[in-house]
């Protein structure tokens, strides 16, 4: 049996490995990477003190996760800012996490073949492959490592109970949350696990493998997670105070509960359909402004027909109901009751759920050679063939998370109607320089969304550089509406103001732009610019002068005061910051020639 194990086990090592390798040649993608990695300060400075304060405060990108930033500042430190170190600690964290699961079925369940088949599922089933092709998703994997890792611990705690047992229990999950706040659901996994296959319910179904546990009364099996609730509880509080301060859920007034509530049921049903047939994956599936009322009834009269089954088989077949509501319970921090994004759905919000759900389906198949021994060989050549298209489809979808131009064009083509893709295609189009094409893309954006701040910010800066800056005003405004504490709109929107004469208007909203971001030495070049522009010329030195305080190194700040200066007659100033420019930068060829200039003009 040892033997047997370790093959099986090294089966499922080689298999990660085939289908996910591929990623460590691949690149960050612009979508959330940038934010995660490679345009944030923090993270690209390694493992610092200064990081270690601010990962375990930072409530940026709408989320508290300080060990998913700790993790990827160690990459950093480890890899640099090379995007094929990345991608490898996330295979090599989801191919752990496939290992202990299959370990952790071996132990619990004393079956041989139902653990690898379902370890294999989870592993390898195409949904997985955003979780772990997607740098910025490594809270998934490591989360998820930590959750398997605590239900190991508790374990050892359900054999010998006592403190000593149940702290590292507690504190495995208190990690956990730090890497990913959906864990909150975890004291709900464990009162499914003491049902099956632990056994630890009295008068409910025995262990699957009679480790010599205890067992005891509901009530007291529920006391004794209340400090996982409150950790649980304490979690979703941040969470909920990151999100709402990051504007994830500023639409949520907008979203009746009716209608979250259908979309969730519908969300349920579309996540078995993708379970069952994984194709037309897509990085981003866009939530509708209403649900078809005949969706939403079909929809719970599946889940309500599946739910009362299991309860029905719960004391003949324990593992029915532990499975199904691990899939149903799990999903709720993220199945849009509270609507957070614009997504409807996400491929790597199956990553725990599914756990439960292959669980459960491999268990209830595995009963068929049992009653009907026969049909043993055609049962095992299913579960070889559906691992197998499986493993071969998720190696396809990896091949879409290369760069980002592929992924947001494979999403182009999947999804119709995905008004996030037209976005990030339009940005892709901005790099190379094709500035109509990708206002086409952000007019699309717009169409399909008119309520995306995201989506009007891109199209009114891409109006603003083709200089039609009355029609960026509107998208401008708009997409302030949407996210009034936007310093990134701010700016934006006074350089266009600044661009229409509107001067005093312009310097007013870069004024409410630094009130919001005291620090930011961009925003203060941009207050210098406005100020020029309507002749305050000594206001103006003074905002560049403090954006050169922020940010020495700005070139652009260097020479853009250099210019006020010799608007002024203080030519040798002038050309100490000209100066600093071309140091600074020597291919910059504008500080060059106004260097030059001011050379010529000196007395």
């Amino acid at each position: 049996m040892a033997r047997r194990r370790v093959y099986a086990a090294l089966a499922l090592l080689l298999a990660n490995l085939l289908v996910y390798g591929p990623t460590v040649r691949h690149e960050f993608v612009n979508f959330d990477d940038n934010h995660y990695v490679t345009e944030n300060r923090h993270v690209l400075n390694g493992l610092t003190l200064e990081g270690l304060r601010w990962s375990w405060t930072s409530l940026e990108y709408s989320n508290w996760h300080p060990l998913t930033w700790l993790s990827h500042m160690l990459d950093v430190q480890l890899f640099g800012a090379s995007p094929g170190g990345h991608h490898l600690v996330s295979v090599v964290l989801h191919a752990t996490s496939a290992l202990l699961l299959l370990h952790l079925l071996w132990g619990m369940t004393g079956a041989f073949w139902r653990p690898v088949i379902a370890a294999s599922l989870f592993a390898l089933h195409p949904l997985r492959v955003e979780s772990v092709a997607w740098v910025a998703e490594r809270k998934d994997v490591l989360a998820t490592l930590l959750l398997l890792c605590a239900i190991a611990a508790y374990r050892s705690y359900a054999r010998r109970p006592g403190w000593r047992t149940f702290v590292p229990v507690l504190l495995i999950f208190a990690l956990g949350l730090t890497a990913k706040p959906m864990l909150v659901t975890f004291p709900f996994v464990l009162l499914l696990l003491d049902f099956w296959p632990l056994g630890r319910y009295e008068g409910g179904p025995p262990p699957a493998v009679d480790a010599g546990g205890a067992r005891f009364p509901v009530r007291r099996l529920v006391l004794e997670k209340f400090p996982f609730f409150l950790l649980s509880l304490g979690s979703s509080v941040i969470t909920y105070i990151a999100q709402k301060s990051g504007g994830a859920v500023s639409l949520e007034g907008n979203l009746f509960l009716g209608n979250r509530i259908g979309q969730a049921m519908v969300s349920y049903l579309g996540y078995l359909g993708k379970t069952a047939w994984p194709t037309g994956l897509a990085v981003f599936y866009p939530r509708g402004s209403s649900v078809n009322p005949l969706e939403v009834a079909a929809a719970v009269a599946v889940l309500a027909a599946i739910s009362l089954v299991a309860l029905r088989w719960a004391r003949e077949l324990p593992y029915l109901p532990v499975g199904w509501f691990w899939f149903a319970g799990t999903f709720v921090p993220v199945i849009g009751f509270v609507q957070v994004g614009s997504q409807a759905m996400a491929d790597r919000y199956t990553y725990i759920p599914h756990i439960g759900l292959f669980v459960a389906l491999v268990w209830l198949l595995g009963e068929v050679p049992r009653r009907w021994p026969g049909a043993r060989t055609a049962l095992a050549g299913v579960a070889a063939a559906s691992v197998g298209s499986f493993a071969l489809l998720a190696a396809l979808q990896v091949t879409r998370w290369r760069d980002t131009e592929i992924l947001m064009q494979s999403a182009l083509a999947i999804e119709g109607g995905n008004w996030l893709a037209e976005v990030n295609v339009g940005e892709i189009l901005v790099r190379k320089g094709r500035h109509e094409e990708a206002t086409t893309h952000f007019r699309n954006a717009v169409r399909l969304n008119a309520m995306s701040s995201l989506a009007r910010y891109n199209l009114a800066t891409s109006l603003s550089r083709e200089g039609r800056y009355a029609e960026a005003l509107e998208h401008f405004q708009a997409a302030l509406e949407m996210q009034p504490a936007s310093t990134l709109t701010l700016n934006n929107l006074a350089l266009a103001l600044s661009a229409l004469g509107r001067h005093e208007e312009a310097v007013a909203r870069m004024e409410s732009a630094l009130r919001l971001s005291p620090q930011d030495a961009k925003g203060y070049y941009n207050l210098g610019l406005v100020l020029d522009a309507a002749g305050r010329l000594g206001d103006a030195e003074r905002a560049y002068r403090r954006a050169l305080e922020l940010d020495e190194a700005m070139v652009a700040g260097h020479n853009n005061l250099g210019i006020v200066l010799a608007r002024q007659g203080r030519m040798s100033e002038a050309i100490g910051h000209f100066s600093a420019a071309v140091r600074l930068d020597p291919a910059d060829s504008a500080a060059k020639d106004n260097l030059a200039r001011a050379l010529g003009r000196r007395p």
